[in-house]
C-alpha cells in the first residue's frame, strides 16, 4: 500500500480522504454496494475517533455509475460531497446473475484501465472478477474466486 501523500489526487484541495469508489454495472447486486457502504462508512468513523487520528486518513466512500449520455462513469453517490476527482480505490462489487459479458462491461472498461493507468489499485469481490478480467489488468496479489 502506498504511503498516504503518494496516493492519487491526494494535493488537491478538498481530497483529504481516501476515496473507495463502488462501481454499480448492470446485474450489481445493489445489497452489496449499500451494505459495503455501511460497513466502510463505519470503519471510518471509528478509525476518526482513534488517538493517531493523524496518521489514519478518512475513508470517503461513492458509487459510480454510467448516466444516460455520459461515456464514463460517474459519482452518483458520495460520503463526502463536493470534492471533484477519482476514487482512490474503485471496488467492483458482486453481481446477481451469470457473468458480465464483453458488450455489458465494455464502457467500464476503459475506464478502469484509465485509473489503472494512473496508479489507482483495482479490487473485486466474487463475481465482480469477472468485470476486472475484462480490463486485462493482472491482478496485483493472487485472486481467491469462490
Amino acid at each position: 500500500m502506498r504511503a498516504r501523500n503518494d496516493m492519487p489526487g491526494r494535493d488537491m484541495p478538498g481530497r483529504n480522504a481516501i476515496e473507495i469508489g463502488l462501481v454499480i454495472y448492470p446485474g450489481t447486486q445493489l445489497a452489496a454496494v449499500l451494505g459495503m457502504t455501511d460497513f466502510l462508512t463505519l470503519a471510518g468513523r471509528i478509525a476518526g475517533k482513534q488517538v493517531n487520528r493523524q496518521q489514519a486518513p478518512s475513508l470517503r466512500v461513492s458509487h459510480w455509475q454510467m448516466r444516460d449520455g455520459e461515456n464514463i462513469p460517474v459519482r452518483v453517490f458520495d460520503t463526502a460531497p463536493g470534492a471533484e476527482g477519482t476514487p482512490d480505490v474503485p471496488i467492483l462489487p458482486p453481481q446477481l446473475g451469470p457473468p458480465i459479458e464483453a458488450h455489458e462491461a465494455a464502457p467500464f472498461v476503459e475506464w478502469l484501465r484509465e485509473r489503472h493507468s494512473a496508479g489507482t489499485a483495482l479490487g473485486s469481490i466474487c463475481t465482480g472478477a469477472f468485470l476486472l478480467g475484462e480490463t486485462g489488468v493482472p491482478p496485483a496479489v493472487s485472486e481467491a474466486p469462490h
